[in-house]
């Protein structure tokens, strides 16, 4: 079943004013995450330090989950 041009149209819409919105909202967090991106697209995990800071980051979000998932 191919996918009708309008469908597609208003998924990029949704999302454009998603990103948008979520821009606006937390321009902090969204800096944080382009940085991420790149950090992983530009191939800094492959260093030492970066497998450190990628480690970090990953407890970090752990906690944050879990601390959310238990105490709401």
């Amino acid at each position: 079943m191919p996918i009708d041009a309008e469908v597609i149209a208003d998924l990029q819409d949704f999302t454009t004013r998603k990103v948008r919105a979520f821009v606006r909202d937390r321009p902090l967090a969204s800096v944080a995450g382009a940085l991420a991106v790149g950090f992983v697209v530009g191939g800094g995990w492959r260093t030492r330090l970066g497998r450190m800071l990628a480690l970090a980051a990953a407890r970090h979000a752990a906690l944050k989950a879990a601390e959310h998932y238990f105490n709401g």
